[in-house]
């Protein structure tokens, strides 16, 4: 996957319904615990389902960038902190899907901080 194609899927999900869920979990994040948060994702199929499409997201991000996929460096310049942000805003979450999904998500934050 390109650069090109990394920024098409990143305008997708700004025209999708996901990110009015993102902006809407970044606006309530310091008054919602980490409990709330998933139980309010469980609790709504399109909350969730969009978190699932934010997670594949930073998933492909992951896995590119390890890849050597997509350049690191104008990748965080671009997006690191916003992706940082999302990741670790729905990390509660990815923890209640997998150890495997919970573990890429760390190591896609580590990655990006170790860049900033």
């Amino acid at each position: 996957m390109s650069w090109w194609e990394f920024r098409g899927f990143w305008g997708i999900l700004q025209r999708s319904q996901a990110r009015k869920w993102i902006r809407k979990a970044k606006e309530k994040k310091s008054d919602t615990s980490d409990n709330n948060l998933i139980n309010e994702i469980k609790s709504n199929e399109d909350f969730k389902q969009s978190v699932v499409l934010v997670l594949n997201y930073l998933e492909h991000v992951r896995f590119s960038l390890e890849t050597k996929r997509i350049d690191k460096n104008l990748f965080i310049r671009a997006l690191g902190e916003t992706i940082i942000d999302i990741a670790k805003r729905f990390e509660p979450y990815a923890k209640t899907l997998s150890a495997h999904t919970e573990q890429d998500l760390k190591e896609l934050i580590n990655e990006l901080e170790s860049k900033r």
